[in-house]
């Protein structure tokens, strides 16, 4: 045999690219502990217990917040050859993230995440008659483990727990097959655990909160030094007698004056002079201040900006732009910020749909059902469409001047321009439709591509006609707080200035809340 037979020996043949067979087994990652150790020897281990412990700290939570706060906003686009089956899936992948973001989001916290799936038999609406989606039960990460089969989970044991149901492993509560979630995040080297988003943030916070960390230092800086204390001169060597016979010394007497400071009282010193040097012999030196306590803020501050930029949080987005810092100089770290969001959705979402969905679809449509794929519509158009005709360049200060349009956009704007098929639509294509029937049908169960099809419009109308009509609904709200609806009476018009404050903030922190209520209705 020749040295190319030889090597198209080695090729395999066709029949054997079975799918899901992989050719390499008992594969275990080596272990990379020794290159963090000898490159972070001053830390101590990072352990499930260690980003629990962050978690209490505020600038933690807030960046973590930010961090998975865009994952909320996601839309499932689903492809496939049966609009039933594309259908159900939506409205399972909506109601699992709808129900459960914020349990499923913890996956990121510990780089892994064990929860039980229950299910039902639906006895009413679209899916009556078909095994659905009910619930998620969530177990704390370090009381689950995976069941490793082939470099897969398989299944999972629960610690502290009794099985009421199914079987047990080695003793130990277990769940299998698609009654267990199993989600990681950032797994490598068919590794069945994560990484934590909380790990490149654990350097900045042990040295923020150690013993001898930002936090302390910062504690004894303000507390030891904040000022020099009084200082009192008295006279050495002078004895005072009081009305009842009691003799003091003036040294005595002068630390209980400096220490009487604290009640802020006026002070009273005898006005003798010394003989021999004409000098007053008490006097009185006022309380200094120190400086340099901002250096030690400014110490907190750093580590704190290290935190956030660890959880992958561009400070540009956050903070409020500094002089100098232009359109572009936020637009490009926010972009890049939603676009690693949309993965990090993905990566979620194919989990789910893999040990959850995907079963369902089998029980419910047959082993022969069509298939289909599943994808996180971009972040970014799905932002930009809620922030309307401004789009994303609204928020980030995009320069408003005349200019060319970006690629894909339209002229006489400069400026970051979103695709032409998530643009709003024109008053023309939503007067063709009724927003109150959009609305019904949504509200009835069926999804934004079953309306559509309906009412023969494209699914971009529906989805602004649903917008349309819930900003309508605001604007009847809006209505109550006019002042023509209150009259003069005293107190009210008080109240009203409180009301309105009240609906304002309603209104912005509703922009999700409206959005989360119209992905329901898509799917459910």
């Amino acid at each position: 045999m020749g040295w190319t037979d030889w090597v198209r020996s080695m090729f395999p043949k066709p029949e054997e690219l079975r799918k899901d067979d992989s050719v390499i087994s008992g594969y275990k990652p080596g272990n990379d502990q020794h290159v963090v150790s000898e490159y972070m020897r001053h830390l101590p281990r990072f352990t499930l217990r260690a980003a629990r412990a962050m978690l209490l700290d505020p600038k933690v939570t807030l960046s973590f917040a930010v961090a998975t706060g865009p994952l909320e906003l996601a839309e499932f686009e689903v492809e496939g050859d049966n609009p039933q089956v594309n259908d159900f899936v939506s409205r399972q992948l909506d109601k699992i993230w709808s129900q459960h973001f914020e349990i499923l989001t913890d996956t990121l916290i510990y780089g892994f995440g064990g929860f039980e799936t229950v299910y039902e038999m639906a006895t009413s609406g679209i899916d009556s008659g078909r095994f659905v989606f009910d619930r998620l039960e969530d177990f704390e990460a370090i009381d689950v483990r995976p069941i490793r089969y082939r470099n897969r989970a398989v299944g999972m044991t629960i610690q502290n727990a009794t099985l009421s149901g199914g079987h047990d492993f080695h003793g130990k509560a277990a769940l299998w097959g698609m009654k267990k979630l199993w989600l990681t995040y950032r797994a490598r080297s068919r590794r069945l655990y994560g990484r934590s988003l909380f790990h490149s943030s654990f350097a900045p916070w042990v040295e923020k909160h150690t013993k001898n960390g930002a936090i302390a230092l910062r504690r004894l800086r303000f507390f030891k030094d904040a000022y020099v204390g009084d200082v009192v001169w008295y006279p050495t060597h002078r004895t005072y007698t009081f009305p009842d016979g009691r003799k003091v010394q003036a040294g005595d007497i002068a630390r209980e004056v400096a220490n009487n400071r604290l009640s802020g009282n006026t002070l009273t010193f005898p006005s003798d002079a010394n003989k021999d040097t004409g000098n007053k012999e008490w006097e009185y030196d006022k309380p200094s201040q120190i400086s340099g306590g901002g250096e030690m803020l400014e110490y907190v501050h750093d580590l704190d900006g290290e935190i956030t930029e660890g959880m992958e949080v561009p400070l540009e987005i956050i903070q409020a732009a500094s002089s100098g810092s232009g359109y572009s100089g936020r637009s490009i770290p926010f972009l890049v910020f939603l676009s690693s969001r949309g993965r990090m959705a993905n990566g979620l979402v194919q989990q789910i749909n893999e040990q959850i969905v995907r079963p369902l679809v089998r029980m419910n449509f047959g082993t022969s059902s069509p298939s289909y794929t599943v994808k996180v519509r971009p972040l970014i158009e799905t932002i930009g469409e809620m922030m309307g005709e401004g789009g994303i360049e609204s928020s980030i200060g995009a320069p408003s001047g005349g200019g060319r349009g970006g690629r894909g956009g339209r002229g006489g704007r400069g400026g970051l321009r979103m695709p032409p098929e998530v643009l709003p639509v024109s008053g023309e294509q939503l007067a063709n439709i009724d927003l109150a029937t959009v609305r019904r049908m949504l509200d009835e169960g069926l999804t934004v591509a079953e309306v559509a099809r309906r009412l023969g419009v494209d699914e971009t109308t529906v989805r602004q006609a649903s917008r349309r009509s819930t900003q309508n609904g605001s604007q009847q709200l809006s209505s109550l707080f006019d002042d023509d609806a209150v009259g003069a009476e005293p107190g009210v018009r008080e109240s009203l200035v409180i009301a309105r404050q009240f609906h304002r903030s309603m209104i912005t922190a509703g922009t999700v809340g409206v959005k989360k209520k119209r992905l329901t209705s898509d799917v459910s």
